[in-house]
């Protein structure tokens, strides 16, 4: 099997880990700099705009990620459901800075802490989000998967919504209380950001490599046994087996579906299409396989 024809690039191998070494040293930079420089963080008057249209987006987002992570518990798809409770903060959140928007609810006093609210809110909703967007892509949803039933994954969803109720609450009653957390205090609250950016950006380059096979197999599977597929037209046993296998999939769901240029073919005419490309275009074994088991569900629903 040809792997050198779809393997990595060698610049990637020696860049990705001095990128993501970058993307950990430069919060601490950036932290540093701050500390030496405090009046280089701006500050940011909003709009009444600024309430309206964020806090609208942000409790539709919060709604879509609650249903998106119910139907992710509903197939036990973990990995997704650390996704969505990830989307759930981020809005949740999110919409606590934009209704906490100083002279909108929170005026006279309370205004100078709902200032304190937005900017704790605006970090977390940045903080929060990436410490589950960095956990689905480590093995705790493999974990989950193997050991955790559907009703405590569903309680994942309750108790997160229950908490940013609760800090949705206290940040409108007990502006004060919420005003006093550190998290929105230069330079920890630039510092905190530039670390989401640069976890977000780990995780992303740690996962890269792991999808190569999967990339080689997607790239290859056009490939034709007898040399004539693209894009480097591999031959026979050079051709990734999954790749091969794929092929003959894809071009039966091809045959069987309609396209803008014509109708679905009919069973037997997308088998016998098959035939006459086995051994030239596809893999003789895995149209054979194919057709085996196309007959035996036949045979399998007949007998029903």
């Amino acid at each position: 099997m040809a792997v050198a024809a779809v393997a990595p690039r060698a610049w990637f191998k020696g860049t990705a880990p001095a990128a993501a070494l970058g993307s950990l040293l430069f919060p601490l930079g950036l932290f540093a700099w701050l500390r030496a420089h405090p009046a280089a963080d701006p500050s940011v008057v909003v709009p009444l705009q600024h309430f309206e249209i964020v806090t609208a987006v942000s409790l539709l987002a919060f709604g879509l990620a609650i249903l998106l992570a119910i139907a992710a518990v509903q197939i036990a798809q973990y990995r997704i459901l650390f996704l969505c409770l990830g989307f759930m903060a981020l809005g949740g959140i999110f919409a606590v800075h934009a209704i906490d928007t100083p002279g909108i609810l929170q005026a006279g006093r309370t205004s100078a802490y709902a200032g304190a609210v937005v900017g704790v809110s605006a970090y977390l909703s940045l903080f929060v989000p990436a410490l589950f967007f960095a956990a689905s892509y480590t093995p705790l949803t493999a974990a989950f998967e193997r050991r955790l039933p559907f009703s405590p994954a569903g309680w994942l969803i309750v108790l997160l919504g229950t908490a940013l109720l609760i800090y949705g609450a206290l940040a409108i009653v007990s502006t004060e209380l919420i005003a006093s957390l550190p998290f929105g205090v230069r330079p920890w609250s630039t510092a905190m950001a530039a670390t989401t950016i640069g976890l977000l950006l780990l995780e992303i380059l740690a996962r890269v490599p792991s999808l190569h096979r999967e990339a080689e197999i997607v790239i290859a599977h056009h490939e034709r046994v007898d040399g004539s597929g693209y894009p480097h037209a591999l031959r026979g046993e050079q051709i990734p087996l999954e790749a091969r296998i794929l092929a003959v999939a894809d071009t039966y769901d091809v045959l069987i579906s309609d396209r803008p240029y014509r109708k679905s073919f009919d069973q037997e005419h997308a088998l016998r299409i098959l035939r006459e490309e086995s051994g030239t275009h596809l893999w003789e074994p895995a149209v054979r396989a194919l057709i085996r088991s196309l007959g035996e569900l036949d045979d399998r629903r007949a007998a029903a």
